[in-house]
């Protein structure tokens, strides 16, 4: 990641047409000498502060927080899962579904979303596709 670095994303047009950005606006260093990236969404003015981690985790905190997240496992396999966000019983979780290998270095990590809301029995899901080199490049 680096200051000016930019994801364009086409939106699905049931969800109204349209393109999103993600920008990396700034970086900054914490007292433990780990670099943490800024990014905001588009024309918010929102920002989550990201690290990628020396065991190639991607790690969110938010802006005034001392609260991470482990957002990715750039490194994991198939079948890994993490919880990112509440507990088993009521959170998101994620899940490494296929690892493809397109050669050249190149692979693509299809990853499932799961966020199970025991309170209100409610369950929903998405996959997402982080490709080598580049992130993410598709979520459904």
């Amino acid at each position: 990641m680096h200051v000016g670095d930019r994801w364009v994303y086409k939106v699905d047009p049931s969800n109204g047409s349209g393109w999103n950005y993600y920008e990396i606006v700034m970086n900054t260093v914490d007292g433990l000498n780990r670099h943490w990236y800024g990014r905001k969404s588009g024309s918010s003015s929102n920002l989550g502060f990201y690290m990628i981690t020396d065991s190639f985790k991607v790690v969110y905190r938010a802006p005034d927080s001392i609260t991470t997240t482990i957002l990715y496992k750039l490194n994991a396999k198939t079948g890994d899962k993490w919880l990112i966000y509440g507990n088993y019983e009521q959170g998101i979780i994620f899940e490494v579904d296929t690892i493809y290998d397109y050669g050249n270095d190149i692979k693509v990590m299809k990853i499932n979303e799961c966020n199970w809301n025991n309170y209100e029995k409610t369950l929903w899901s998405s996959t997402s596709f982080l490709k080598t080199g580049l992130g993410l490049v598709e979520i459904w």
